[in-house]
């Protein structure tokens, strides 16, 4: 018995791939959680909300970051989206979008960056009005 493989169910085998590759990268553009930025880390970064990217004072436009290795760094001015790991729970930033004034331009990398969380104050710059009385009891 010959195995027959018809040509046209090859090539449709062929577009299917190529199709899903295409969508797959339209998928991560359009606001699919990307990987952590640590290589070895499984992780999915988890958007932060507005709320917490002002209370740790993240711009959300900055210059566009780092291209490729070996490469001069990206002076675009770019929109920032900001992430958590799932897993190892740091904080990195991604090129989100060109600003309106850069559509056209033609850096396209998106530029994963880690961002230290800050840290938040112990203690008050003066002194408390909460703490031990010092009535005499």
């Amino acid at each position: 018995m010959k195995l027959f493989i018809n040509p046209v169910i090859l090539v449709a085998l062929a577009c299917l791939s190529n199709i899903q590759l295409v969508l797959s990268s339209f998928a991560t553009r359009a606001g699919a959680l990307p990987e952590c930025y640590l290589r070895e880390c499984p992780g999915t970064g988890q958007l932060l909300s507005e709320a917490q990217i002002k209370e740790y004072n993240f711009p959300t436009n900055d210059w566009c970051g780092h291209k490729y290795r070996y490469q001069p760094d990206c002076t675009q001015w770019r929109q920032k989206s900001y992430y958590e790991c799932d897993v190892c729970f740091r904080l990195f930033r991604q090129n989100k979008g060109a600003t309106n004034a850069q559509r056209i331009s033609v850096c396209r990398h998106s530029s994963k960056e880690p961002v230290e969380r800050p840290a938040l104050p112990l203690f008050a710059e003066g002194p408390s009005e909460t703490g031990p009385s010092t009535a005499a009891g």
